[in-house]
C-alpha cells in the first residue's frame, strides 16, 4: 500500500510521459507495469512468465482484495 501512494503513480508517470504518444490505443499503464516487475523481483521470480500465473490465480489475493474494501 506505501508503494502506491503518496503521489508515487504521478512520479513514475511523470518519468515516462514523453516516451507515449498522443495517437494511437491507449497505452499500458506504466505504474502497473513497473509494480508487476518490482512484486516479480520481491518474491524472486526471475522470468515474467513463471509470475504472472501467480499473478492470475483467481484466489491469489482475495484476502487483501476484501480486506481493502472494509470500512
Amino acid at each position: 500500500e506505501r508503494i502506491t501512494t503518496a503521489g508515487f503513480g504521478n512520479f513514475i508517470r511523470s518519468l515516462v510521459a514523453d516516451a507515449y504518444s498522443p495517437l494511437g490505443r491507449p497505452p499500458f499503464d506504466p505504474v502497473s507495469i513497473f509494480l508487476i516487475d518490482l512484486f516479480r523481483y520481491i518474491d524472486g521470480y526471475r522470468e515474467m512468465a513463471k509470475f504472472l500465473p501467480v499473478v492470475q490465480h483467481k484466489d491469489q489475493g482475495r484476502d487483501s482484495h476484501l480486506y481493502g474494501h472494509q470500512s
